[in-house]
Formats: structure tokens, C-alpha cells, sequence
């Protein structure tokens, strides 16, 4: 009776040690197969919108879903056709362009006097690193169309929202104010990194 036990046991470690391979290489064969790939349809369809965006928050917003799209799926560049992968690289010069058409959308929007009167900071805080996170996002080259003009633009407003916010953090007579928040102190520090750490995008030494 003892024997038939520890018998039985066995059996039933067996059995239990047998289903568990077989779950574990299921989940194994899963992880191989599964792969979230895109599409050049879907990547010029995300493009369109961002092209047709009309004001600045809706360009930063279908751009930021472009983004999010060349992020999360695997385009297999290595595995297109002649025809797909010149299709491609056309939708990523439209991405290159539309940036920077985004870029100086929202650099436009920032006031030239920080200082002045109503003027919101936080508006101007946000436009800029929004502005900066899309010529970044999509490691822009130099020779991007309207590169050139967005700069002088781009490093103006750099200096202004920098200029302010030292005075917000250090002046207190400063009209302005920040107001204390987790998410601004986020864009306070974005913005003091690129201050302390960084020149800004497009220099000579970027």
C-alpha cells in the first residue's frame, strides 16, 4: 500500500512537471511568433492627418501619434519589396518635413514678451518642449527641408522661456508665475536639462 502511494505520487509529479513544459513552450512559441508589425498604409495614413492638421496642439498631437506608431510596431524595413521600401522612405521624408512645419507652428505661438501683461508662461513652456520633442523625435538631419528657417525661430524662443523661467524660479517681483505642479516641475526640469546640459537643436556641437 506504502509502495502504491509513493507510486502515485510520482506519477502525479510527472504528469504536473510534463503540463508545465508544455504550457512554458507554448508561451516560448508565442514570444517568437508574435510580432506587432506595421504598415506603410497605416504609417502614410498617420501621416496624412498630421499633414492636414490645421493649428498647432493638432499637428503636435497626430505627430505624437506617428511617433508613438514607428515606436511600438516593426516597420521589417529588411524585408520590403524594391517598391515598399521606396514608399517608405518617401513617408519618412513627409514625417522629416511635417516636424518641422509642427516645430514652427508652436514656436510662432510664443509670445515675445514673456513678461508682459496676461501673457501665460505655462502656455509658452509647454509650446516650446512640444516644439522640441518633435524636432527630436524624429533625429531630424540638417538638410531637412525648413530646417534652416525654424532654427533662428527655435533658439530665440529657447532664450526667452529660459530667460523666464530663471526669473520665475529666482525673482520674486516676476509677474508671471509657474504655477507649482507636479507636471510643471516635469517641464521645468525637461527644460532646465536642455539649459544645463544640451544647446539647443540644430547647433553646431548638437
Amino acid at each position: 500500500m506504502r509502495n502504491f502511494k509513493k507510486i502515485l505520487i510520482a506519477i502525479c509529479v510527472i504528469a504536473l512537471l510534463s503540463v508545465g513544459c508544455v504550457v512554458m513552450a507554448f508561451a516560448a512559441d508565442g514570444e517568437e511568433v508574435v510580432v506587432n508589425k506595421g504598415t506603410v498604409e497605416e504609417l502614410n495614413a498617420l501621416i496624412a492627418t498630421a499633414e492636414s492638421a490645421s493649428d498647432a496642439q493638432s499637428k503636435y498631437n497626430a505627430l505624437s501619434a506617428v511617433n508613438s506608431y514607428l515606436l511600438t510596431k516593426d516597420m521589417c524595413v529588411d524585408e520590403m519589396d524594391d517598391t515598399t521600401k521606396v514608399i517608405y522612405d518617401a513617408a519618412m521624408l513627409r514625417i522629416q518635413r511635417v516636424a518641422v512645419v509642427g516645430a514652427d507652428m508652436l514656436l510662432s505661438v510664443i509670445p515675445e514678451d514673456l513678461t508682459a501683461s496676461g501673457v501665460d508662461v505655462e502656455a509658452a513652456l509647454t509650446n516650446f518642449l512640444n516644439a522640441d520633442f518633435m524636432l527630436h523625435w524624429f533625429e531630424l538631419p540638417t538638410t531637412t527641408a525648413g530646417l534652416s528657417d525654424v532654427k533662428p525661430k527655435y533658439d530665440a524662443a529657447f532664450e526667452r522661456v529660459a530667460t523666464a523661467l530663471v526669473n520665475n524660479l529666482s525673482d520674486g517681483s516676476y509677474g508671471n508665475k509657474i504655477t507649482n505642479t507636479a507636471e510643471n516641475k516635469v517641464k521645468l526640469n525637461r527644460v532646465n536639462s536642455i539649459i544645463t546640459y544640451c544647446v539647443p537643436y540644430g547647433s553646431a556641437d548638437f
